[in-house]
């Protein structure tokens, strides 16, 4: 199982960037290949916290621990399972 933010320092690893404290949606959506439209239905629907730097009105940003966990949250629930077997 994976704990911290390794799910997320994996996709850090593979794109060749280091792991940040925070992301721009669209930092993620480029990190994970999940178009930005998708990652700010989730943020729509709660699965995606977000918050808003203190005296911007645009660019929310994603907690690194935040983005991990939905990002281990999205790819178990895309995670095909075989029958009998539990996600």
């Amino acid at each position: 199982m994976l704990t911290d933010n390794d799910a997320l320092g994996a996709f850090c690893e593979a794109a060749g960037e280091p792991m940040r404290a925070s992301y721009t949606v669209r930092e993620l959506s480029t990190l994970t290949g999940v178009d930005v439209h998708g990652l700010y239905k989730d943020i729509g629907a709660g699965r995606l916290r977000t918050y808003m730097p203190a005296g911007n009105t645009r660019g929310r940003r994603v907690l690194a621990s935040e983005a991990d966990a939905w990002i281990k949250e999205y790819w178990h629930s895309c995670t095909p399972v075989a029958d009998g077997e539990e996600k």
